[in-house]
């Protein structure tokens, strides 16, 4: 046996990391898949070293490695080993220190990615199952199976269904929206858009690209408010709309948290179960086109219960609860969805909070997955050139464009820069 090689092998564990991750890094400055995994070996030996030691006396930074090494394992497309992780991460810091951030966020982010492991295969029991177990071990991020969005606001009431015609003042703008004379404005000016090619194509490159990986069938678009909207293409309902909104709903849409759109699904069509990424709105559904009830199913999911639209009526829901969308008739099914903000909010400044607070959550998880966890000790000597001295944990920033981690093309376009000496 070589020297060299002799000597990685003989290393201590966490000398074995620290080396592990100057090679991962290495890996991604020469865009080297091949390299890449190589990494991911050494520091899933390094790990096993340090299970004997840290896992005893920092059981806090174990976990953080074994959520690491997770998303190394999951993105290589071996889900199982990532899973297995990610269970040894949850267990170890359950029932967590409410006391200590540190100790939330990585038992959020490995509750998150063992879910999200589950959803995206369709396993919806098993992701139900999963917080089940969570509630139990006291995780305090969950309250209701069906309810598994990564960002959640514990102070809003949480409730699949809302009466869209309750007392309720917050929702008397929605008597408005079904007035017989708004209504039939909208839906005429709804309607003819039908025929035309305003409607964007979910997957075809637009605004809710992401949403394919749900569809199964044909759903369009036509955004009035958010990202990507034209009002010119319905100025009836934008002016409308405009005027009875909720406050600061436009503001929603235009900061990215939401949307207005007509929303067409075509017969044989469905949007799997899934779920909204935070609980910070709700979303109402103005039935516009509906097929008969004698021409098949169509209805929407939320939590446990069906329910099926209806024209010229508002249905009302928080879509960070399971929901799942079917259209089994030959006809389409026209909808103006309107995405508006949690009437439990109080203020502008709590609802521009909760929004940063899920952007900024979205950027960490994101990150997470290409900075390697290290301790207090530097390994500054060792890092490649392109990385400042000071990139450690969050300092680093990881641009990354496509593509997945050993999956044989390069693991796409993949960009080291730092916060601190190169403006990240």
């Amino acid at each position: 046996m070589g020297w060299k090689v002799h000597k990685k092998l003989c290393r201590d564990p966490k000398s074995a990391w620290d080396h592990g991750c100057v090679d991962f890094y290495q890996s991604i400055r020469v865009q080297d898949p091949n390299l890449l995994l190589e990494a991911i070996s050494r520091l899933t030996s390094a790990l096993k070293g340090l299970k004997c030691t840290m896992a005893a006396s920092d059981p806090k930074e174990y976990a953080r490695r074994l959520v690491f090494m997770s998303y190394a394992k999951i993105d290589a497309d071996e889900v199982d080993a990532g899973r297995e992780y990610l269970n040894e991460a949850i267990a170890m810091l359950s029932p967590p220190d409410i006391s200590c951030h540190e100790t939330l966020a990585t038992l959020q982010s490995a509750c998150s990615e063992l879910l999200m492991t589950f959803e995206e295969i369709g396993d919806m029991t098993s992701c139900r199952n999963l917080v089940k177990t969570f509630i139990k071990a006291g995780v305090p991020f969950y309250s209701d199976p069906f309810q598994r969005s990564g960002h959640l606001v514990s102070s809003l009431q949480a409730k699949p269904w809302w009466d869209a015609f309750s007392e309720d003042p917050r929702m008397s703008w929605i008597s408005q929206l079904t007035s017989p004379s708004t209504f039939a404005l909208i839906r005429e000016e709804a309607a003819s858009l039908m025929p035309n090619r305003d409607f964007t194509k979910i997957g075809d490159g637009g605004r809710m690209e992401h949403d394919a990986r749900v569809l199964r069938g044909d759903w369009r678009e036509v955004v009035l408010f958010g990202r990507g909207a034209n009002t010119s293409r319905a100025p009836k309902t934008c002016k409308i709309l405009s005027e009875i909104l909720p406050p600061h709903t436009l503001d929603l849409c235009r900061d990215g948290g939401g949307e207005i759109i007509f929303s067409r699904l075509n017969g044989d069509s469905r949007i799997l179960p899934h779920v909204a990424p935070t609980n910070h709105r709700l979303t109402c559904h103005l039935g516009l086109i509906v097929p008969p009830e004698s021409e098949g199913k169509c209805e929407i999911r939320v939590g446990n219960k069906w329910c099926r639209w209806e024209t010229g009526k508002a249905i009302v829901f928080d879509d960070s609860f399971e929901h799942e969308v079917v259209n089994s008739t030959n006809l389409p099914r026209l909808i103006l969805l309107i995405r508006f903000w949690h009437p439990d909010f109080d203020s502008p400044a709590s609802m521009r909070s909760a929004l940063n607070e899920a952007v900024n959550l979205k950027e960490k998880l994101h990150r997470q997955r290409w900075v390697v966890p290290l301790d207090d000790r530097t390994i500054e000597a060792r890092l490649p050139p392109e990385m400042c001295s000071k990139c450690r944990r969050c300092d680093l920033v990881l641009k990354f464009k496509g593509g997945k981690r050993g999956d044989g093309k390069g693991g796409g376009a993949l960009e080291l820069a730092c916060k601190v000496c190169r403006g990240g």
